[in-house]
């Protein structure tokens, strides 16, 4: 479950917690059920993330943001800590099943793992901080008997879609990134983000009702997160979801779109089941597409490997012999000229022998390395001193 041990400062704690609140005061915002119990709840998806990337040591920062927002919404310090402990171990725990069971921080790359993570993350772990929440509520007397199944449903489906929508993006975007991408990319990246837009709008926003009417156009949502996770990465992916669900949810409390419901509540519910439908699609298939380019980088990377080696093996054989007759005649020579020429033959003895050693590693390279900036003491190509173990305790060379 931890991250890389980094160094975690105070405020870095408390930016934690302040971005908690404000959070979950977003969140509470659209509570309809339930002063305490929303369908909107972004703070299990920050907890998630950042359990999963910084490690189980900031559980006093999530700890506190929890407190902080109950206590200035509803009940009493009692039933605030009871909820900011479910809150908190919450996060622990999914964080936790997702570092033994799903891959850990890494669990976005594949597809097995993401379904893993929807079981365990977003289903299993956020019915601990729902059971604890409603309970410590009707405990204290904020909450009636005879409701705690719809507020508890209501919160459980809240802390779902925060756990498969939030936590995605903010993993996805935490971790180490690759090379920055082109300018065509980052055209394309825009274009998709317009397309996202521009379909939320129209389904969820009511942008070409007077043409369209009310007929629910919500397929219409799945051909841009399919354009996402083929051209692009799982976070590029986990993106577009949480700019899709931000306008959906916008569009729907306005009237708006193919889940309005009789009630706001009711609609958000309706609305979070659909948008954790849509990042379980989204999210694996990006992963799977990701999947098959490694895949496919393996094979041309093999295809390499069998081309270069050939070739080193071609070129061994034959600089190895005009090496062989230099050293047998440098060997008959430092038996025939004097002492003072001696020294000389053996330089040049030596020097055959430091060739065949580069022909031999040359003939067990085992992998292939490309290399943005090559030391300056070596050629731009190759670089046969990187080399590793071979198990008859020999050296082996590689390509980079």
């Amino acid at each position: 479950m931890a991250g890389p041990r980094v160094p975690l400062m105070p405020w870095s704690l408390l930016g934690l917690t302040v971005v908690y609140v404000v959070a979950g005061k977003l969140g509470l915002m659209l509570a309809f059920v339930h002063a305490s119990a929303t369908a909107v709840w972004p703070p299990t998806g920050i907890a998630l993330a950042a359990f999963l990337l910084l490690g189980p040591r900031v559980w006093p920062a999530i700890f506190l943001g929890a407190f902080l927002v109950n206590i200035t919404t509803e009940g009493s310090a009692w039933t605030s800590i009871g909820i900011a402990t479910g809150n908190t171990l919450e996060g622990l725990v999914g964080a936790f099943l997702v570092a033994r069971f799903a891959n850990g921080r890494n669990v976005f790359d594949r597809a097995r793992d993401i379904l893993t993570f929807v079981a365990l993350a977003g289903l299993l772990s956020t019915a601990v901080s729902a059971t604890i929440g409603v309970t410590s509520l009707s405990l204290g007397g904020y909450a009636e008997w005879d409701r705690f199944g719809a507020i508890w449903l209501t919160w459980w489906l809240g802390d779902v879609g925060g756990a498969l929508v939030v936590a995605p993006l903010l993993v996805t975007w935490g971790a180490r990134s690759g090379a920055a991408p082109s300018r065509a990319r980052v055209l394309e990246l825009a274009l998709l983000l317009g397309c996202v837009v521009l379909v939320g709008l129209t389904v969820f926003g009511g942008l070409l009702s007077r043409w369209i009417g009310s007929h629910p156009f919500t397929f219409l949502t799945i051909p841009p997160l399919v354009w996402a996770a083929f051209r692009f990465r799982q976070r590029e992916a986990a993106t577009c979801v949480v700019v899709l669900s931000a306008l959906a949810t916008w569009g729907t409390l306005r009237g708006f779109g193919p889940f309005v419901g009789e009630t706001p509540g009711e609609s958000l519910l309706l609305l979070q089941a659909f948008m954790g439908t849509m990042a379980m699609m989204a999210l694996p298939l990006a992963a799977v597409v990701a999947e098959h380019r490694r895949a496919e980088e393996a094979v041309r990377e093999g295809d390499r490997l069998r081309y270069v080696a050939s070739l080193a093996t071609a070129a061994a054989h034959e600089i190895n012999n005009p090496l062989m007759v230099v050293s047998g005649l440098a060997q008959m020579l430092e038996k025939e000229v004097g002492a003072t020429q001696q020294e000389r033959i053996v330089n040049i003895l030596m020097a055959a022998q430091r060739i065949h050693e580069i022909i031999d590693r040359m003939t067990h390279i085992e992998r292939i390395e490309l290399v943005e900036e090559p030391r300056r003491e070596l050629p731009e190509m190759l670089d046969l001193r990187r080399s590793g173990a071979r198990g008859d305790g020999m050296e082996t060379g590689s390509i980079c």
